[in-house]
């Protein structure tokens, strides 16, 4: 408020706080060394196990097409776990960026989608 005072008085403009970081309590300027809130994640296209999930899905796909019934529960089984498998390499990239217990626990349910579609054939 003296600061308001003081500038109509001398007929300037008055100085703005500066804002603080409440975090770092540093000026908000300087923001050159602080880690991101929420670290990056996602880019799962980019993961080699993505990639190779990709590729069993549509292998899997391919040969339940050509060598298995369709309307066969196998086919049914075989095709679902090879999606749930690149399914969870997906979420789990997603879900890195704010819990490594939820990406490491989706990781091993695609681990064990594959060893299923593993024991499918």
């Amino acid at each position: 408020m003296s600061v308001m005072i003081a500038a109509m008085e001398d007929n300037r403009e008055p100085r703005p706080r500066e804002q603080k970081n409440r975090t770092y309590g540093t000026d908000r300027t300087d923001r050159t060394h602080e880690p991101p809130l929420i670290p990056a994640h996602g880019g799962y296209r980019r993961l080699k196990s993505y990639q190779t999930a990709e590729i069993i899905y549509d292998a899997t796909v391919a040969f339940c097409d050509r060598f298995i019934d369709r309307r066969s529960r196998t086919h049914d089984q075989m095709v679902q776990a090879a999606r749930s498998g690149k399914q969870n390499i997906a979420e789990g990239s997603q879900a890195s960026g704010t819990s490594k217990k939820t990406e490491l626990k989706l990781t091993g349910v695609a681990r064990a989608s594959f060893e299923e579609l593993l024991q499918n054939s």
